[in-house]
């Protein structure tokens, strides 16, 4: 800032230019350029969509409609499946799922709420977990039109994220 305002005029002007035209490059990075992962493992999702409860106790989820659009009904399972590689231990502290969505008010009152949080926990055999990320409509009030992410953080910072929306 101090050598640019003791320089001349002109100088200043084609600094600026120059300035301009790098943040212009640097806002225009490919899309398919993705920032290099700040987690010390590797995460991919494997499916996205609707799922369904399967299997004795229903305790399986399985994916029935690969879709980010989801029908506003209530008992509709929506989220993704995902895979970690690089993950040291069995037991891996540190992971929670986030949805955030329309505002919602509680039912016993007070003020509206857009997110919500639970911790995911994560169990690796030989470095590699695989899980779900979903959310299933319930109450009547919880069923919102818009948009809702999904996401899984480590530590706080968004490992995955997807985002439905809810019609």
């Amino acid at each position: 800032m101090m050598a640019v305002a003791a320089r001349p005029a002109g100088d200043r002007r084609r600094w600026f230019r120059w300035a301009a035209g790098g943040v212009l490059i640097a806002a225009m990075r490919p899309a398919w350029a993705a920032p290099p992962s700040t987690f010390p493992f590797q995460a991919e999702v494997l499916e996205e969509g609707l799922f369904d409860a399967t299997g004795a106790g229903q305790r399986t989820l399985r994916l029935i409609e690969s879709t980010r659009t989801v029908p506003l009904a209530r008992g509709t399972t929506f989220g993704f499946r995902y895979r970690l590689t690089g993950l040291s231990g069995k037991h891996v502290p540190g992971f929670s799922m986030r949805v955030v969505h329309p505002p919602i008010r509680n039912p016993g009152g007070g003020k509206p709420r857009t997110t919500g949080s639970v911790p995911h926990f994560i169990e690796a055999d030989r470095g590699v977990a695989e899980g779900l990320i979903v959310y299933s409509l319930g109450e009547a009030t919880d069923a919102k039109p818009g948009r809702w992410t999904l996401q899984l953080l480590y530590r706080g910072g968004v490992v995955l994220a997807r985002e439905f929306v809810l019609k």
